[in-house]
């Protein structure tokens, strides 16, 4: 009898066993498999000042479209946790960097700054941007995370750029105009003045012979 009890035991002892198992698998996944990025987007108007919080193993983007009238300048600061990677792409690396199955992203060089805790870029070429905040495991040379960052961001626009391309035009438009006002001076310089030409001596009359008387 005790074993015909254990085995009209055993079903109803399965359906718990595998609940065990599932929550155990589950639990294996969340602590071995690297985080998925959640990630944010927001659109930026400069001047704009914001503060931001990123999780671990995620993201905070920002797209700005810069007008060819101004250059955008980027201030972030890591007030809390690690150092972060600040990444500047266009379009098409965006779509990349959130797309877990993209091999590699295209980012803009001289606007990124990884392992850093204070960033302070200027932006002059023209057209859509998004400014990524990375807090998560990207590349090779990037910041190595370990919790949740805060940062503190600021967005301005710069006329610099613009002004001083016009008065690059100025001088130029100057320093033609000079160079062709010296050049004329110095034609009618060597042109010789007009001298008149020299005074003949009257021609020698021939000697008179004296009357004969």
């Amino acid at each position: 009898m005790p074993a015909t009890e254990n085995l009209l035991s055993l079903p109803s002892f399965l359906p718990a066993m595998r609940k065990v198992v599932g929550v155990l698998v589950a639990l294996a996944l969340i602590l071995f498999l690297p985080g998925a990025q959640a990630g944010s987007l927001a659109t930026v108007s400069p001047p704009d000042a914001r503060t931001a919080t990123v999780s671990l193993n995620d993201y905070a983007a920002f797209s700005v479209n810069i007008a060819a009238s101004w250059s955008l300048v980027v201030g972030i600061t890591v007030t809390t946790g690690g150092n972060i990677d600040v990444y500047v792409t266009q379009q098409g690396g965006y779509n990349d960097y959130i797309n877990p199955n993209a091999a590699q992203f295209l980012y803009l060089v001289s606007g990124t700054q990884e392992n850093t805790r204070s960033y302070n870029k200027t932006l002059s070429s023209s057209g859509l941007y998004y400014i990524i905040v990375d807090n998560d495991d990207v590349t090779l040379s990037g910041a190595q995370p370990s919790g949740s960052v805060t940062v503190q961001m600021f967005f301005g626009q710069s006329q610099t750029s613009f002004l001083l391309g016009i008065i690059v035009i100025l001088i130029l438009v100057l320093v033609f105009v000079a160079f062709v006002v010296l050049r004329r001076r110095r034609k009618a310089a060597q042109v010789p003045p007009l001298v008149p030409p020299p005074m003949q001596p009257p021609p020698l009359e021939p000697p008179q012979t004296p009357p004969q008387f």
